[in-house]
């Protein structure tokens, strides 16, 4: 299959899930999954920095 029959099959099927406003709404609720998973990853990476700082600090007081 050449790339251009390849972009051509993939542009098809995403008007096809584009048209469906059902698979529209799941594709926005995976990204927003996606969104909040990894804000919340960041922020538990940031407390738990933070808090090993603070015991080591208190640690070598």
């Amino acid at each position: 299959m050449s790339e251009n029959e390849e972009v051509k099959k993939a542009k098809e099927e995403y008007d096809k899930v584009m048209a469906d406003e059902h698979e529209k709404m799941l594709i926005r609720q995976r990204e927003r999954y996606w969104l909040d998973y990894n804000s919340m990853k960041n922020a538990s990476y940031k407390s738990g920095k933070k808090a090993g700082i603070a015991a080591r600090n208190k640690r070598a007081e």
